[in-house]
């Protein structure tokens, strides 16, 4: 009897080197945005405490911004993990 669609893709998803290779490719991804994007920050921040001519209210408003999204994506990260593992669904399938 024929497979159909849905029953392929099912399959294919739960296989195991299927999620192997996205869990890698996401946790490379991952990294490596984590590092451009602390990367750039350190940098902004540097060239921003090296100018003598920025008042210190706009080098501390930077400093906030920066802060709290830094702030905001741990939490959203955080709270991603908190219900991956509470899912009420997780197992019903279509």
């Amino acid at each position: 009897m024929a497979m159909n669609h849905r029953e392929i893709r099912r399959r294919y998803e739960q296989s195991r080197f299927t999620r192997v290779e996205r869990l890698v490719g996401w946790v490379l991804l991952a990294a490596g945005s984590v590092l451009l994007i602390f990367d750039g920050l350190l940098e902004g921040f540097r060239t921003i405490a090296s100018d003598a001519h920025l008042p210190l209210v706009y080098k501390l408003a930077v400093l906030a911004v920066a802060v709290g999204l830094v702030v905001l994506l741990f939490s959203v990260f955080r709270e991603q993990l908190f219900f991956r593992n509470r899912e009420r669904y997780r197992d019903v399938e279509d």
